[in-house]
């Protein structure tokens, strides 16, 4: 895995993946930012719940599990001046027909992974 950051000026940071892929990060305005995207505390929050997801679904395709929707919802608590988050707290959706206890099982296998 490669990762690569070019400073745009302000706070805005361009971010790539080696694989043609990339993003831009930046802080809200009200933190002296320009908004042009979405901040890099938050891409660490919203690529944590990308992993719930990912891990999930490979680990259900492993063990048979199917489904027809997916989605993790993540909330971040950071304390006023804090430097970075302290905790973080969320709940998985998910559509199946399979018993609850196989999705349990899944679910207590990607939080370990």
């Amino acid at each position: 895995m490669d990762a690569t950051a070019v400073w745009r000026g302000g706070f805005e940071t361009h971010l790539e993946d080696g694989r043609g892929h990339g993003v831009t990060v930046d802080l809200p305005t009200d933190e002296g930012g320009r908004n042009l995207g979405t901040s890099a505390l938050e891409l660490a929050v919203e690529s944590l719940a990308g992993c719930i997801t990912t891990i999930f679904a490979i680990i259900a395709r492993k063990r048979g599990l199917s489904f027809d929707r997916l989605t993790a919802s993540l909330t971040a608590d950071q304390s006023e001046g804090a430097p970075t988050v302290q905790r973080v707290h969320g709940t998985l959706e998910v559509s199946t027909g399979e018993p609850r206890e196989s999705v349990e099982t899944v679910l207590r296998l990607t939080l370990k992974t």
